[in-house]
């Protein structure tokens, strides 16, 4: 590699590194750093102080089905991903280094060189939170390391290989290649089911040990072995020694690939970084495709009718990330099979853990959904030139994903309620208790975005202070939540008592509680909307 490009990696550590330590010169700064440091202490002393136990069963178990992992892992990532993502670059890059005096190896070697920062920051990351589950920390971090790396370039040999066959042959491959794959797992699954009696445990033992999956993950295995090496000499050296000879061997496939990427990696590159814009200023990541379902225009209802079409438009456009949260509210349905496969009977008490991994879902949907007025930031100077009220507004913004995600909840309710007994007064109280709450948590969402605007944006450059300042607005949300919900169920439980044991008065209280509660707050986000400074409150 030239050594002007090595000379520029030095300068982009250094300014790394001067960038965050200016910002910890500064008091905000400091206290988001220190916030960070006290989430992460509590993994560093477990990490040192914890005793391991149950080490032998934790590394058989991960030396038997790890390596399958990791294949799975990379067939997914061929068979699922754009195959342009190793091969994105800065525009500062694009528009310096693509033009220079440099070979387009050299500037493949300059990419992968610039990964090992990430992979060396994510090892070290995971390890405070796996490390339990291996003999070593040291093996731990190495092995993820090697394990980073080989993934990465995986990805950027599918990413080559995909300009040099191209990209709509390529598209047509990969989708010929996963109904094929599809089909070949579900066939073997089912020739090893037939003899095992729907025993899932068996299951998964007989396919751990079959010689062909063994083939098959023989490249995966050292990296496996060197993460649950139990020695550092002679174990974790050979292992990692394997598994780095691996990575180099794949490296030189990568750089022997003589593909002129650069036109596809610019066009990537442009993609993404418009992407991230659009992210940066709050750019939906909807389909510029027209909407499937077509929404029928609703009334004015003081400005917020418009409003709301507006967002259903919106979510109708973006099909895949409503679809999305309706299967990611029937997963609890497989806990109801994983226990009934293991011998429990459809009771109540099967009914619990599916009901917990629910309510889990449910508190932290409002932060995945989005069409409200987090999406909307690079439109906040149209959305106060409307001659709408601030509160119908408001409304108008709240109501898509309240919608959205009350309809999955009940969804997801209704399939859990089809293999187990639930209570009766589960559903009437989920139907009538859903949108109430989860107004109060979308409405959580929108007040603090509105108060202290800031966006995580994947690829951005991590630090503590936004470590710090997500746990921050992460701690307060949740905070207000349970001190609202908490109050509802107070009042729900004086109701229960005071009507004799009725629910339906504990539900209806609870129902009234929570409704004035999420109707105070678009009181307080409207007239958070109206001091909502565009040139002054930006996204940090």
């Amino acid at each position: 590699m030239d050594r002007s490009l090595w000379l520029l990696l030095r300068l982009r550590a250094k300014g790394w590194v001067r960038r965050w330590t200016r910002n910890l010169r500064t008091l905000k700064g400091a206290l988001l750093a220190l916030v960070a440091a006290l989430v992460l202490l509590p993994s560093i002393l477990s990490a040192v102080l914890v005793p391991r136990i149950q080490i032998a069963g934790q590394l058989e178990w991960i030396r038997r089905f790890g390596p399958a992992g990791l294949l799975g892992y990379c067939i997914l990532n061929v068979l699922l991903s754009t195959g342009e993502r190793a091969l994105v670059y800065s525009p500062a890059e694009v528009n310096s280094l693509f033009c220079g005096p440099f070979r387009p190896r050299q500037l493949l070697v300059y990419k992968i060189v610039g990964n090992l920062a990430a992979a060396l920051f994510g090892a070290a990351f995971a390890t405070l939170f796996v490390q339990h589950h291996t003999a070593s920390p040291w093996a731990a971090f190495v092995g993820l390391f090697l394990a980073l790396e080989l993934l990465y370039l995986v990805s950027l040999a599918v990413s080559l290989c995909a300009g040099v066959v191209g990209a709509a042959a390529f598209n047509r491959q990969r989708k010929t290649l996963l109904v094929l794959v599809l089909g070949l797992v579900a066939f073997a699954i089912a020739m090893v089911g037939q003899n095992l009696g729907g025993n899932p445990a068996e299951l998964i033992q007989r396919v751990g040990t079959s010689p062909v999956l063994r083939v098959l993950t023989a490249p995966f295995r050292p990296f496996v072995m060197t993460f649950t090496a139990e020695r550092t000499w002679p174990d974790m050296v050979a292992q990692a020694a394997l598994s780095a000879a691996i990575d180099l061997g794949l490296l030189g496939i990568v750089i022997g690939l003589n593909f002129e990427f650069l036109e596809v990696s610019a066009r990537a590159s442009a993609r993404r970084y418009e992407l991230l814009r659009r992210v940066r200023r709050g750019g939906v990541l909807a389909d510029s495709r027209s909407a499937r379902v077509r929404i029928p225009v609703l009334p004015w209802l003081g400005g917020a009718g418009p409003n709301l079409w507006r967002q259903l438009t919106t979510a109708a456009r973006s099909v895949s990330r409503v679809g999305a949260v309706l299967v990611l509210f029937a997963l609890p349905l497989a806990t109801v099979f994983v226990l009934s496969a293991g011998g429990q009977e459809a009771d109540l008490g099967l009914a619990y853990p599916p009901l917990v991994v629910w309510a889990s879902l449910a508190v932290f949907a409002p932060t995945m959904i989005g069409y409200d007025f987090r999406p909307d930031l690079s439109h906040m100077e149209e959305l106060k030139t409307l001659p709408i009220r601030p509160t119908f507004l408001v409304v108008g913004q709240l109501a898509t994903p309240v919608l959205v995600i009350s309809a999955a909840e009940w969804t997801g309710l209704v399939l859990i309620g089809t293999q187990v007994d639930l209570p009766p007064v589960v559903l009437p109280a989920a139907l009538f208790l859903a949108p109430p709450l989860n107004l109060l948590l979308v409405g959580l969402e929108n007040l603090f975005f509105l108060w202290f605007p800031s966006r995580f944006v994947a690829g951005a450059s991590a630090d503590f202070q936004m470590m710090g300042r997500q746990f921050l607005m992460m701690m307060g949300r949740l905070v207000c939540g349970l001190f609202a919900a908490g109050l509802a169920a107070a009042l729900g439980a004086a109701a229960f008592f005071a009507g004799g044991e009725s629910w339906a008065a504990a539900v209806a209280c609870g129902w009234f509680a929570l409704t004035v509660t999420g109707f105070g707050l678009v009181v307080l986000i409207a007239q958070a909307f109206q001091s909502f400074d565009i040139a002054r409150d930006r996204l940090e």
